[in-house]
């Protein structure tokens, strides 16, 4: 099996997507080559906001901060910018076969190339424990970046509790009410094992079919944000499913989502069968996120993985 990523290979991997050329534009590639929009001095008022480290000291309204006793910017409707926000869906399925190193990874990716362009970042990280999802500061530089995603990497994945299914209603629901994403550009990064959206065989058909595609549409509307100026990517992470062909035996697997354990056989056509309907589950999802006119890529993990990652998204 291929080993997982260390924690010197993630600082490494990491640095290397901090010191890339600004023309390594990752965004770029997924939605569309437009860069900030809306910028100037614009005049409309459309509402104010907390000041934020970073932000241009002339946006700071002196009689609104006086009278709240806060730091408050004015925000006019000329003077919007892209914002760039990464969505990681950190619940406990992520933790299996270093698929999470590989998240955080893709999550840095996207992260680097919007400090590099200039633009705000930003993290939500959502995982399935009851509490609304963390939402970072906007982040300015690679250093801030990299600091985040290390105290991720060294946190202890989540346990899995049988208690609460990992939905994608609630995903997008808990999202949607807590992050503002009005005029973004965001990426969702998941393993994409909801208890409600999930591709299944059907023994009838011989084939993969998926199950709650009105779920999906509904959550991605959500996140997508109807009529307002967003976008909206999804990366889609995955095991090294070549690993898998070589397994011969009887193991022990643990479902990702329920922590029910149950023993698989795997031969030589058993194990064929089973990475054919893992990657058959990975292009089910991918045509039906393009039904919504949502793009979608797959990572997956693996010694190479820097190098996956530069290959989907340049």
């Amino acid at each position: 099996m291929q080993k997982r990523t260390g924690r010197k290979d993630f600082i490494k991997m990491l640095r290397g997507f901090s010191l890339v050329e600004p023309s390594f534009k990752v965004w770029t590639l997924t939605f569309g080559d437009h860069k900030s929009i809306r910028t100037g001095d614009g005049m409309e008022f459309r509402e104010f906001r907390q000041y934020e480290h970073g932000d241009d000291i002339a946006s700071l309204d002196v009689e609104a901060s006086l009278r709240t006793g806060e730091k408050l910017a004015r925000l006019n409707l000329t003077e919007e910018k892209v914002k760039c926000a990464v969505i990681l869906d950190d619940s406990p399925s992520l933790g299996y076969y270093g698929m999470r190193g590989t998240a955080l990874l893709a999550a840095g990716c996207y992260l680097m190339s919007a400090i590099k362009k200039k633009d705000p970042a930003s993290m939500i990280i959502y995982s399935n424990d009851g509490k609304i999802p963390f939402i970072s500061p906007n982040i300015f530089s690679a250093e801030d970046a990299i600091g985040l995603l290390l105290d991720l990497f060294d946190r202890s994945v989540s346990r899995i509790n049988q208690q609460r299914k990992n939905t994608f209603a609630e995903l997008a629901s808990k999202i949607s009410r807590c992050a503002d994403l009005s005029n973004s550009l965001a990426v969702m990064v998941s393993d994409f094992s909801f208890s409600d959206v999930f591709v299944y065989h059907d023994d009838a058909s011989k084939k993969e079919k998926l199950t709650g595609y009105g779920e999906f549409k509904r959550g991605m509307d959500m996140l997508s944000g109807g009529r307002e100026a967003r976008d909206i990517a999804l990366i889609g992470v995955a095991p090294y499913w070549n690993d898998f062909l070589e397994l011969r035996g009887f193991f022990s697997i643990e479902d990702s989502e329920t922590g029910q354990k149950k023993t698989i056989h795997f031969d030589n056509a058993s194990a064929g069968r089973f990475v054919a309907r893992q990657r058959s589950r990975e292009r089910i999802l991918k045509e039906h996120s393009r039904f919504l006119d949502i793009p979608m890529a797959w990572l997956h993990s693996g010694d190479n993985v820097s190098e996956e990652i530069e290959k989907t998204f340049i």
